[in-house]
């Protein structure tokens, strides 16, 4: 719909999702001849969003995706209108929601937003609507919880990227090079470590020209002996912007693998007693940091790289010289 309604493709999701009110409201209608869709609230367009921004926020702080019944979401939004729209009927909004704009639909018994990430854009729109006084707290608490609001802080480094980049992108890196002040330490800082039971990789390995299936535990990286330091300074960010960077579970362990698996799996195995897990850590850390060295370097010069064009993007948003002009 709102490729229809704009005729082009936007480069990002964020994007798509700006336009969604103003397409479900007005442009889809246009497409009907003589077609006046009726809401049930007296909200405008505007009105029906920061309200619908409010009714995300609630739910996701809540934890709520899906609501068990229609008293269950009714509740949700009778919380959300209390102080700004309190002359509203939550009937209303329910219905305006759920059959006008089909935002959060019904299945069954239960009501659940269409899909998660609309409930992240709206909460995202609505840290982005926050007074400025409040934007370096309220993106100190997103680092707080950045576990929690992940979705969320990506979709912000789109739609509010000054902010973001101000408040919370700049001093993690800041606190990362302080950490890390030469490549060397950031090198040294990584761990890998085996959690039996905690997931398990499935590699197929050629022994003597037959397959047989493997079964290896997965690595997870992390950093050593730094956990408080970080958590002191833009640590739960910081940690995610490391994971972001190809440091994952996902991206970095299966470099790993595909290594080994270059290596000779089996032969790799062998040279890790099952019992012995710390041998296990140790091998395989130190195969990472050699055999990886690379995808090491990359991120640290990345990181360098975007530090300094954050700089550049903050000092020329809050360039004063326009000021002159006047």
């Amino acid at each position: 719909m709102t490729y229809r309604a704009k005729l082009i493709i936007p480069d990002s999701l964020s994007k798509f999702y700006e336009e969604l009110f103003s397409v479900l409201i007005y442009k889809h209608d246009r497409t009907k001849p003589g077609y006046q869709r009726e809401f049930k609230s007296n909200l405008n367009e505007s009105e029906l969003q920061e309200w619908f921004e409010i009714l995300c926020f609630i739910s996701k702080n809540e934890n709520k995706l899906i609501f068990n019944s229609r008293q269950d979401l009714l509740e949700c939004i009778k919380k959300s209108i209390t102080k700004k729209f309190p002359k509203e009927d939550p009937s209303a909004l329910l219905e305006d929601i759920s059959k006008n704009l089909c935002l959060i639909i019904r299945d069954g018994n239960n009501y659940s937003f269409i899909h998660r990430s609309i409930q992240e854009f709206f909460v995202a729109s609505f840290f982005k609507k926050r007074p400025q006084d409040l934007a370096e707290q309220t993106y100190k608490l997103l680092d707080e919880k950045g576990k929690k609001y992940k979705s969320e802080i990506r979709f912000l480094s789109e739609i509010d990227s000054y902010r973001y980049k101000k408040y919370l992108l700049k001093p993690s890196l800041e606190c990362f090079f302080e950490i890390y002040p030469n490549l060397e330490s950031f090198k040294n800082s990584l761990n890998v470590s085996l959690e039996e039971g905690y997931d398990v990789y499935h590699l197929e390995v050629d022994l003597d020209n037959s397959h047989e299936t493997v079964n290896y535990v997965e690595a997870t990286i992390s950093m050593v002996d730094i956990t408080q330091t970080l958590d002191d300074k833009h640590g739960n960010y910081l940690y995610h912007l490391l994971y972001d960077h190809l440091i994952s579970c996902r991206e970095a362990s299966s470099a790993i693998f595909i290594n080994l698996n270059n290596y000779g799996v089996n032969r790799f195995m062998q040279t890790m007693p099952i019992l012995d897990h710390e041998i296990k850590i140790n091998k395989v850390s130190k195969f990472f940091r050699n055999e990886n060295s690379n995808l090491i370097d990359n991120i640290y010069k990345k990181f360098e790289k975007q530090l300094q064009e954050c700089k550049v993007e903050i000092d020329n948003q809050e360039d004063q010289s326009f000021l002159d002009l006047i």
